[in-house]
């Protein structure tokens, strides 16, 4: 498991299995139990991605969730397709 991040309000977590080339954003519903123990759910997965790396350094983290858990900031590798842009300075007509 590399990295994981819990939803605010607790009742999910979220964590990256690695599944070369890409990785794999997995989700856990949790909750607390008779006695207050700790319950999870079955893992899901719900998307994959590339990036250039997979360990986490210097707090730099692959992904981060929003509060409510639906929607995700992910450091991705750009694929071969994606297209140049291309930026002129002082052009003249």
């Amino acid at each position: 498991m590399e990295g994981f991040g819990w939803r605010r309000d607790g009742k999910e977590l979220f964590y990256l299995e690695e599944t070369l080339p890409t990785n794999r954003l997995m989700t856990v519903a949790v909750r607390p139990g008779p006695g207050g123990d700790f319950q999870a759910g079955a893992p899901q997965a719900l998307f994959e991605f590339r990036s250039l790396n997979t360990v986490q350094t210097s707090n730099v983290f692959l992904y981060s969730p929003s509060a409510d858990g639906q929607r995700f900031l992910v450091n991705v590798t750009a694929d071969d397709a994606t297209s140049a842009l291309n930026v002129i300075t002082n052009w003249e007509k």
